[in-house]
């Protein structure tokens, strides 16, 4: 597949270890240095370490995640997932539809549950989520035994080097590197914590972490001089925000009947299940927090004024986020949204022709490929694969000088150079 880069639906040429490789970073470079920075992971930036499938499963591919998490699945609830789990099934959407059953029977106190054409009791239904649950929380522990063999000695270096390097970019006084994912896994903050950098997730507390999101209000600064007395904010510091849960949190209810959420070490154990999107119906303050405060948090970020959003990996198949992302387009015209997608845009390339024929694919990362505007920047093919594309992001000593124009001044005369040249480069 050709490496292109597209822009307002028509720039495009090839990424290469040349110009344009260099073209790509000094754009990213500029990206990186705007006022407010935030980072949409999905699950395509952990392929190469192991991650699981979700979007499109049979249950045969459950089963085994089940056995990968040490369950062994009763004879019964075997041949409900073969009943239940066709084919290119949504693992989350069929998760979903567990959670609603559970619900639905708890609501009217029924012992017996007919799902479609299957029937089964409710307790029968309870077990088989449990398993779901845990064989994809530990499914999402990574890296795994499908881990790249590329990767193996240091798995973490692609997310060291993306992270790394937008960290170093951010200036003194400029907002906290806000990091989104919609991943179960724990890579990111163990990458961060490698690196020694600070990051705020929302919990607070040491041995017994519950959920407190005033938390992303503090800020961290070093000790005063004795001598100055002036106070220094600590440089490298992230906002971590997990909108889909975590294989590491879990829910627990008090004694005055209320529901929150605390942080473990791992994956979970013994009865234990992971808060993981989507939470069962039944624990009604965790359906609306943390999931819907994550959310909200995320569209006051994208609606801040000179704000760039990098998309890494999501597909766009969540459409609860992809409203932020659109209403934030459309209300923040300052806002800049960067996407990264190997194979999400283009079906055909024809660089033979004058001007090449480029083919999209029907999917949503196709489609706003297509968009005329110029705040809409589409990488796809080879150079936009999780580790290559963190390679391309400029370390520090790269990055020209941060000036004081607007994001979309900034991004215009990088387009303006690259359409100078640009006739002799599309297609070579």
């Amino acid at each position: 597949m050709e490496s292109l880069y597209l822009t307002a639906g028509d720039l495009r040429f090839e990424v290469t270890e040349g110009s344009n490789g260099r073209r790509l970073r000094d754009i990213l470079g500029q990206l990186i240095q705007v006022n407010d920075l935030c980072l949409l992971v999905g699950t395509g930036a952990s392929f190469h370490l192991g991650a699981p499938k979700i979007r499109s499963v049979d249950s045969q591919i459950v089963k085994e995640m089940c056995a990968t998490a040490g369950l062994k699945l009763e004879e019964r609830h075997s041949q409900l997932l073969d009943q239940m789990i066709p084919e290119g099934t949504d693992l989350e959407h069929f998760l979903g539809q567990l959670v609603a059953c559970r619900s639905y029977a708890a609501a009217f106190k029924l012992t017996d549950v007919t799902v479609g054409e299957v029937e089964c009791t409710s307790d029968e239904l309870e077990n088989l989520f449990v398993a779901v649950n845990v064989g994809l929380a530990w499914a999402c522990d990574l890296p795994n035994a499908d881990c790249d063999p590329e990767f193996e000695s240091d798995p973490l270096k692609a997310h060291r080097d993306l992270l790394g390097r937008l960290v170093a970019a951010r200036r003194p006084d400029a907002p906290r590197l806000k990091v989104f994912t919609t991943n179960y896994d724990t890579v990111i903050e163990r990458t961060l914590d490698e690196s020694g950098v600070t990051f705020i997730d929302g919990f607070l507390g040491s041995i017994d972490r519950q959920i407190s999101l005033a938390s992303y209000n503090r800020d961290v600064y070093y000790a005063p001089n004795a001598d100055k007395g002036t106070v220094r904010r600590v440089p490298d510091l992230v906002h971590l925000y997990k909108l889909h849960g975590s294989l590491t949190w879990r829910s627990r209810h008090s004694s005055l009947g209320s529901t929150t959420v605390t942080q473990s070490a791992g994956p979970p154990a013994g009865d234990e299940v992971a808060v993981i999107y989507p939470t069962p119906t039944k624990e009604s303050d965790v359906l609306g927090h943390p999931y819907s405060d994550f959310l909200r948090l995320f569209g006051a970020a994208v609606s801040e004024p000179e704000c760039a959003l990098l998309v890494i990996g999501y597909g766009f198949a969540d459409e609860h986020i992809n409203r932020i992302i659109f209403d934030g387009m459309a209300r923040n015209g300052s806002l800049q949204l960067f996407i990264a997608d190997p194979f999400g845009v283009v079906e055909s390339y024809d660089g033979d022709q004058a001007p090449p024929v480029v083919e999209r694919s029907d999917s949503p990362v196709g489609r706003l490929s297509a968009v005329k505007d110029s705040r809409i920047s589409v990488l796809t093919g080879e150079a936009a694969i999780f580790p290559r594309l963190a390679e391309a992001f400029p370390d520090v000593t790269d990055l020209p000088p941060a000036g004081q124009d607007r994001i979309e001044d900034v991004l215009a005369a990088a387009l303006l150079r690259q359409a100078d040249t640009s006739a002799m480069d599309v297609g070579q």
